[in-house]
Formats: structure tokens, C-alpha cells, sequence
């Protein structure tokens, strides 16, 4: 294959280039259509993830499990990501300041870390639309991702790990709670992301589903753990 130029598709830039003529990968855009080889799309996959995982990380690292404010752009894209279970993947929308999140009629009060979450969920779930031959790896990785979430706000906060971090002086009830409520919002994302990659993985892929069920069991584990302390 000969080399290409790079290509931008919804906000994710691949190189289009290389030898591999065993496997191609289609992505679809709004004007045109392009294929990478399957060495190309497995290496993309796995910066797409490193990149993220390291971000969480950082947040996660460096919040104070304070209370964040819930924007109006925000409460939007949570309103579009439930009101429209099919279309996950439709653009955020612009909303006003509110101390709690609602979600299916009931209001969570989350930490600024959760928010930042919320995002990058999204994020995969358009990349396995532009690359839908890489569901397998992307379902894998977006489930570490939620565990990594899961484990690190557990080391953080039940294990003080945020104290020598960021300088808190305890781990308060509030920080519990709020640890808590965090964890619970993400597990509402859980069932639809779950529904959005059961559709693109071939039936011989579908087992691999229940790696969105054994996570979410985790994450509900954890902040039934939070509410009996």
C-alpha cells in the first residue's frame, strides 16, 4: 500500500500508511471512506488507551473528592446519552451551574473526577464506531478503564491513599459519600455502553460481553462498602 496522508476522523488522527496486505480495517467519516491495515489499527487502538488511562490516572491523583459543579453542558450530554440509548455517540450539547447531577430522575453528588469519566466513555464508544473490527480490544481496554476508575477511587479514598497525595488531612463521611455516589453514577453508564458494543461485535465475539457485567458487579461491591462504613 502506498503511503497516504493523514486523515482526521471525528477527532481522531491515524496514519494511513504501511506493507500489512492481510487485513484491513474500514473507517467511515462523513465524505469518504479508508482502510488501515490491522498491525496499524491494533497500534492506534492501544495509544487511543494509554493516552486515557494516564489522564484518568493524573485526575484521579490529584482530586480532593470535593464536591464539583455540574455545568449545563454537562447535565445535556448526560440528558443525550440516556434519552437516546442507540446514538451514544451524538455530539455534546451546551447547558447552567447545579450542585447535583440528575440521571433518570434522581440527583448524584460527584466529584470533578467522575466528570472528567464521563467523557472519555464516550470517546470509545466513537472509536469502536470508526473502527468496528477492533471491538474486541476496545470492550477489553474500556473495561480496564472502568476498573482502573473503580480500584483507584478505592485506593484513594478507602485506603487514604489521597492523603499524602493532595494534602487532606482525613478522609471524611463527606468524602465517603461523594466517593460513593461517583462510583453509582458510573455504573448507570455501564448497561449502555454494554448494549453499544454488543452490537458491533460479531456473534462469535459476544461472550466477551460479560466483562461489562463482572465490572459493573465489582463497581456496585465497592460503594455498597462506602454507605456500610
Amino acid at each position: 500500500m502506498s503511503k497516504y496522508k493523514w486523515t482526521q476522523i471525528h477527532g481522531f488522527e491515524i496514519s494511513i500508511s504501511g506493507n500489512d496486505k492481510t487485513w484491513f480495517v474500514r473507517l467511515n467519516n462523513n465524505t469518504f471512506n479508508c482502510f488501515v491495515p490491522k498491525g496499524q489499527a491494533t497500534r492506534f487502538v492501544q495509544k487511543f488507551h494509554e493516552e486515557r488511562r494516564s489522564k484518568l490516572g493524573a485526575v484521579l491523583d490529584s482530586e480532593r473528592w470535593r464536591q464539583a459543579e455540574i455545568t449545563p453542558d454537562i447535565q445535556s450530554n448526560v440528558d443525550t446519552f440516556f434519552g437516546s440509548p442507540s446514538d451514544v455517540t451524538a455530539p455534546f450539547k451546551s447547558h447552567p451551574v447545579s450542585e447535583t447531577i440528575s440521571v433518570r430522575g434522581e440527583s448524584y453528588v460527584v466529584v470533578g473526577a467522575a466528570l472528567f469519566f464521563l467523557p472519555q466513555l464516550l470517546e470509545y464508544c466513537n472509536c469502536v464506531d470508526n473502527l468496528p473490527t477492533a471491538a474486541p480490544d476496545l470492550l477489553t481496554r474500556l473495561v480496564e478503564l472502568l476498573k482502573t476508575f473503580n480500584s483507584r477511587t478505592c485506593q484513594l479514598v478507602l485506603g487514604a491513599g489521597a492523603l499524602p497525595l493532595v494534602g487532606l488531612k482525613t478522609i471524611s463521611s463527606r468524602n465517603l459519600a461523594l466517593a460513593s455516589r461517583s462510583l453509582q453514577l458510573i455504573a448507570l453508564f455501564i448497561p449502555l455502553l454494554k448494549a453499544h458494543f454488543e452490537e458491533r461485535l460479531a456473534p462469535k465475539q459476544k461472550t466477551m460481553i460479560k466483562h461489562f457485567d463482572q465490572a459493573l458487579k465489582v463497581l456496585i461491591f465497592h460503594y455498597d462498602i462506602y454507605y456500610a462504613l
